[in-house]
Parts: structure tokens; C-alpha cells; sequence
């Protein structure tokens, strides 16, 4: 370790003071340190590296047939010839099989934390769907909003999704919404896709909340912002978003099939 910052100010004699979070390092070492510090999925956050680096690093021997591995995977997904998963967890074996990545690399490549979030909250999902209470907000949905029309409703569940997204996070706000806007386009008497390509955008809209992505509040401490900063350049953001769905997820996935 070289330097340390912490915030606008560089912290004299590095190795005698205790790291605090929000601390930016200038740190040296070997390449296969380097790299798996910048492959860690928790703690250290890898702001930059040296440009030398893209001289040691890649494989570039093994670029194109990593690209016509994921050729084939899309081809297989697009033509439906086999399921998605499917087509994912092969591309994943042909990539170890052909040595594009170790088993070390593809194990640590998985985020297991997201799965057992996507697990849970499925769970979560479908005991709001058995006991209830999807049923009731979506009735209260449509006897406040059904006369205002699809378009009305649609923006309800996407401003809906966006603030679940930013509570929980926008794996949990598309699994919690999705069954509700398929029940309320049911409801009212409109086909279910636009309404759920609305959650699916939503859920990855929430600009305004650094809290509603992992990703930005690794950010947060290191770039010293604060929540009006997200707020300032998310909200148009959101607004573009919100009219851009507005207009094209029901040009895509008319409201009725006539």
C-alpha cells in the first residue's frame, strides 16, 4: 500500500492508521494479485488500473471462441431449440470445457447472495399470492384507478415497483410486482406484457435511490456523494424512463389483442 485518501485529504504514514470505510487506496503487487483483488465481491471496491495491465491480462487466444460461445448461447435462446437456462448452463460448461475460464473463476463468478434473494423473495411472492393479499391490492387498484384507463394503471405499478426497488432491490420489487400487474391486467380486461415489461424497467429504474442497487452503494462512500447528487441526475432519468416505457411498452405488447 503507497497512499491512502481519506476524502479530499491524503492520509500521512498509511501503514499506522486503521482503514475506514470510504478509504481510497494506491496499492502495488503482482498481477495475480491485482486481478483477484479486483475480482473480490466484497470489502474492496477497484476504481482503476493500469493501462499495462490489458498487456498481460487477456487471453486473447481464447476470444473468439468465448465469443462463439455466447453466439451459440443467444442462437439456442432466440430460436427457442432449447430453455434459456439451459442454453445458459451450457454455455457456462463449454466456457471451463475449452479453458476460456477455470472452475475457480466461473465458481466465484456466481453472486450466491442473489440467488437466495430471488429464492426468498419468490417464496415471498407467492405467500402474498396464497393468503390474499395480492388479491386486495389489486382491488384496490382497480377500483381507484380501473376508470382512469391502462395507461393510468401502468404508471401506478411502475412508480409502485421503482419504490419497492428502492426498499428492497430490483430483484425483489420484479418479483413482488410481477404477479400484481398480471392480476390487475387481468382485472382489467388488458393483456398482462405491458404491464409486466413495465415492472421488468421499473425494477431497474430507481435512479433517484443509490440504496436500490448494490453496484451504486459501493460507490457511494468512495466518490463521497450524497443523496441529493442521486436525486439531481435521477430524477429526469426516471421521468425519461417512466414516458419512454409509457409510449413504448404498449406499442410493442398492445393492450388488446384485436
Amino acid at each position: 500500500m503507497l497512499a491512502v485518501r481519506r476524502g479530499a485529504h491524503h492520509v500521512a504514514n498509511p501503514l499506522d492508521h486503521v482503514l475506514a470505510s470510504g478509504d481510497a487506496m494506491l496499492v502495488i503487487g503482482p498481477w495475480k494479485r491485482i486481478r483477484k483483488l479486483q475480482s473480490a465481491l466484497h470489502d474492496f471496491l477497484v476504481l482503476a488500473l493500469p493501462s499495462e495491465i490489458e498487456d498481460v491480462a487477456p487471453e486473447w487466444r481464447r476470444a473468439p471462441l468465448a465469443l462463439a460461445i455466447v453466439g451459440g448461447m443467444v442462437a439456442l435462446s432466440v430460436a427457442q431449440a432449447v430453455p434459456v437456462v439451459v442454453a445458459v448452463l451450457l454455455a457456462a460448461l463449454l466456457a471451463v470445457v475449452t479453458r476460456c475460464l477455470t472452475m475457480e473463476q466461473a465458481y466465484r463468478a456466481v453472486h450466491w447472495g442473489t440467488i437466495v434473494l430471488i429464492a426468498g423473495m419468490m417464496s415471498v411472492a407467492r405467500a402474498l399470492e396464497k393468503t390474499g393479499v395480492v388479491e386486495v391490492v389489486v382491488n384496490g387498484l382497480v377500483a381507484e384507478l380501473g376508470w382512469a384507463g391502462p395507461y393510468v394503471m401502468m404508471s401506478a405499478i411502475f412508480f409502485s415497483t421503482v419504490g419497492l426497488s428502492a426498499v428492497l432491490s430490483s430483484t425483489s420489487g420484479a418479483i413482488v410486482l410481477a404477479p400484481i400487474a398480471v392480476a390487475v391486467a387481468n382485472a382489467t380486461g388488458v393483456t398482462p406484457h405491458a404491464m409486466t415489461m413495465a415492472v421488468a424497467i421499473a425494477a431497474s429504474s430507481a435512479y433517484v435511490f443509490p440504496t436500490a442497487s448494490s453496484l451504486v452503494m459501493l460507490v457511494v462512500g468512495p466518490g463521497n456523494y450524497r443523496f441529493r447528487d442521486f436525486a439531481r441526475v435521477g430524477l429526469p432519468m426516471l421521468v425519461m424512463t417512466w414516458l419512454v416505457t409509457l409510449v413504448m411498452a404498449p406499442a410493442l405488447f398492445p393492450f388488446r389483442n384485436d
